[in-house]
């Protein structure tokens, strides 16, 4: 059964100044009004995300160059100094390095028992929309855009 975008795939995303691109290579801002205009196949433009595979890169937001996997781990242990959080090379997961947690995220693994959760879920949440990261699927399913593939990054 072939996936559609849905209403639920972008609402969150919304509020952030989300964009669209089109085959064309038309860019356009993505919000409510245009949802209302155009419904939720958007015209035929495709919203412009990052991969899940972002989390461990280094990305430019709001002018700041970050690794967003060490920004969730801060908003998920608040009271960890950041300064003790390091990302190894090539590796999924952020270690903290006194208090013996890691904060980390697979798409293909279940729960570990010995993982510390965070109280802090819909925070990481608002701000994985807030940088505009695929967690659904979007981007492999064809119903997003790659911000890595496009010439010009609009969120920089």
């Amino acid at each position: 059964m072939e996936r559609k975008l849905e209403l639920k795939d972008i609402a969150g995303n919304l509020q952030y100044n989300l964009h669209g691109w089109h085959s064309e290579g038309h860019l356009c801002k993505i919000d409510l009004n245009f949802i209302l205009k155009n419904g939720i196949k958007l015209g035929n433009y495709k919203p412009i995300l990052h991969p899940i595979s972002d989390l461990y890169r280094t990305i430019t937001h709001n002018g700041k160059e970050i690794v967003l996997i060490l920004e969730l781990a801060k908003i998920a242990y608040p009271n960890f100094q950041m300064e003790d959080w390091i990302l190894p090379e090539n590796c999924t997961s952020a270690y903290h390095t006194k208090k013996k947690i890691s904060f980390w995220y697979s798409k293909n693994s279940g729960f570990d028992n010995d993982c510390v959760y965070s109280e802090n879920q819909y925070q990481l949440f608002d701000y994985l929309h807030e940088l505009k990261v695929d967690y659904r699927g979007l981007i492999d399913s064809g119903l997003a855009i790659d911000v890595n593939t496009l010439e010009n990054n609009p969120y920089k």
